[in-house]
């Protein structure tokens, strides 16, 4: 038979084999350590590079689009298509006369300076001085900005405050000791709000992306201080992009949960069976970026108490809110009276309104903390040491979000989380009441997700857009979602929104082949697309193109475009004396001694109002 056959040859094969080693042992070492060779770079690749699967299937894909004929220029064509628009939109409203590509000579005067700033001011607002408050002032961003900016009292401080602290770096401590104890009282704040213990301490970052990549690195560094040499970090697949981020500049393999169809929300039993001797960490979001859903912190808690494997809670969005929500709500607890919880992360500059960009990042004890420092004592330049990834840092960030905090206050912040949940609770409800709408998970925190079934969401999305609001989209499955900010409570701008999202719907119905003119091509390609390294290069394309030049480029600094004088007797009436402007902010008494001298401080309100 065919198996009689195939198994006599399997032993002659054997002994062939059998017969050489007897003949010569220095073979069979040498086949031995081939093949551990193999077999042990194999497992390191697996471990820091991922599945070979997925790097044969990129390989191939890659392969294919190189192919000369048809494919290649097929796709070269898509790409050429798709940087001109992307050029079109970053670009639009700039002229190509007047780009900046040399310093000059000489340096410029004041109001030189501050006439080219109102210059492009103006490109940005169609070549016209709008005096009206920027589009995301009035609510029309997802996100983005978190204050008001209403109470002129407190830009008057942020003001004052950045002027004081322009220059100062807390890299050295000695040198600016203000700065040294505006960030230590900032953390201590933030622990005392988020319950923390005496053993808790931390630090302030750049930002919540800044704020993860500490915690990731602290906890793999832990890891490796405990014998780890492949660190794992489990993820739910709602936790944010920088924890992927921060896993491809650690070296860190992400082992993702995907959430609940249903909840959105990770399973704790999955991420509990997902834990093996490489995890270094565990993460659950309060509450996660795209859908707004809080994971189950104490759960995960229990599960980091029994396995030693440290939780990770992502409060970027939820850590200056949820402490200022009213208490008979009964929210759960998801700060340090869990027990489990290593790190937190909580922005400032979100929710705790502080200027961007600011954040802190806790740790439940000093030597959870400590391997997130740097340190290096044989550096030829001296002893080195600094307490987060970045050397200098700008200490002006730290001096302002210490101001905010204090100007604002628990009063102002628990108004301002009312507010904010207040708004998410009747658009959530509003929403899912419109055709089509199903709601993605129960977020009612600060941020509510949709998904319709009838329409395209990318394509109400660019339909909005047309309209004045600007939402954020969603892949994976597709949707929509907005982060509602304190700006989103203003008088009508629910009842706005919801009309525009009836109105955007309707005209979708009837009419699903609608061209919208957005992103809504380039996101429909993007959930269809398996091979992602074509929605990398689009992405490329982008960062590109933010940082190019609209050609051509003919224009040096300091050179007036001829068809746009810089007209400095226009700026000087603008702007008047900043000088005096700076004393009268810093609550000098300025006299104003005639006319001349009052119409300058009015014309100062007016250059704070601009910039404003």
């Amino acid at each position: 038979s065919l198996l009689q056959s195939l198994m006599d040859k399997a032993l002659g094969l054997w002994d062939l084999v059998d017969t050489t080693v007897h003949a010569s042992p220095w073979i069979a070492i040498g086949v031995t350590f081939l093949s551990v060779l193999i077999v042990n770079y194999a497992y390191i690749d697996h471990k820091l590079r991922g599945p070979a699967w997925k790097r044969l299937f990129y390989l191939i894909a890659s392969i294919i689009k190189n192919i000369p004929v048809f494919i290649k220029p097929a796709i070269t064509a898509e790409l050429e298509g798709a940087q001109r628009s992307i050029t079109a939109m970053i670009h639009k409203g700039d002229s190509s006369k007047d780009w900046l590509t040399e310093l000059p000579d000489h340096g410029l005067d004041r109001l030189n300076i501050l006439t080219t700033l109102v210059k492009y001011s103006k490109r940005e607002n169609n070549g016209t001085l709008k005096r009206e408050k920027p589009a995301y002032l009035q609510g029309a961003v997802s996100g983005a900005v978190f204050n008001r900016e209403l109470n002129s009292e407190e830009s008057k401080l942020n003001k004052a405050v950045f002027g004081f602290s322009a220059y100062a770096n807390p890299l050295w401590p000695a040198i600016f000791p203000e700065i040294r104890r505006m960030e230590a009282e900032v953390v201590e704040m933030t622990k005392t709000m988020l319950n923390g213990g005496e053993e808790v301490c931390g630090t302030m970052t750049a930002g919540g992306s800044m704020s993860v990549l500490q915690a990731c690195l602290a906890h793999r560094n832990r890891a490796y201080a405990r014998g780890v040499i492949f660190p794992e970090m489990i993820l739910p697949s709602s936790a944010h992009v920088a924890f992927y981020k921060a896993a491809e500049m650690f070296r860190i393999k992400v082992v993702e949960i995907k959430v609940g169809d249903t909840d959105y929300v990770v399973n704790p039993c999955r991420v509990k069976a997902a834990i093996n001797g490489n995890t270094c960490m565990m993460v659950g979001s309060v509450p996660n970026y795209p859908y707004g859903t809080c994971d189950d912190i104490k759960a995960l808690g229990e599960i980091a108490i029994n396995t030693g494997v440290p939780l990770h809670v992502d409060a970027c969005c939820g850590g200056f809110l949820i402490p200022f929500f009213d208490q008979k709500d009964n929210i759960p607890a998801f700060d340090f009276r869990v027990n489990g919880v290593y790190t937190i992360s909580a922005d400032t500059h979100k929710y705790g309104l502080a200027p961007k960009g600011s954040s802190v990042i806790l740790y439940k004890d000093k030597e959870t903390r400590e391997f997130g420092f740097y340190k290096d004592v044989d550096w030829s330049g001296g002893i080195y040491c600094s307490p987060t990834i970045e050397g200098s840092r700008n200490g002006s960030a730290i001096a302002v979000t210490w101001a905010s905090l204090l100007f604002n206050g628990k009063q102002n912040l628990r108004e301002s989380a009312s507010s904010v949940r207040r708004v998410t609770r009747e658009l959530r409800e509003r929403i899912s009441q419109l055709d089509g709408m199903e709601m993605m998970g129960h977020g009612d925190v600060c941020i509510v997700a949709w998904h319709n079934t009838k329409v395209c969401d990318y394509k109400l999305n660019d339909l909005l857009e047309k309209e004045g609001y600007f939402l954020s989209s969603l892949q994976f499955p597709t949707g929509a979602h907005l982060m509602v900010t304190p700006l989103h409570g203003s008088t009508g701008y629910v009842d706005g929104l919801i009309d525009a999202m009836r109105r955007g719907i309707q005209q979708l119905l009837k009419n699903p082949g609608l061209d919208t003119g957005g992103a809504a091509p380039m996101y429909g390609a993007s959930v269809q697309i398996p091979d992602r390294s074509l929605i990398s290069s689009l992405a490329e394309i982008y960062l590109k193109t933010v940082y190019s030049f609209p050609p051509p480029v003919s224009s040096r600094v300091g050179e007036a475009d001829p068809q746009e004088p810089l007209e400095p007797e226009f700026a000087h009436e603008i702007f008047g004396d900043l000088e005096m402007e700076a004393r009268r902010l810093m609550g000098e008494d300025v006299p104003v001694a005639d006319q001349n001298e009052e119409v300058e401080a009015e014309a100062a309100d007016e250059f704070a109002h601009l910039l404003d």
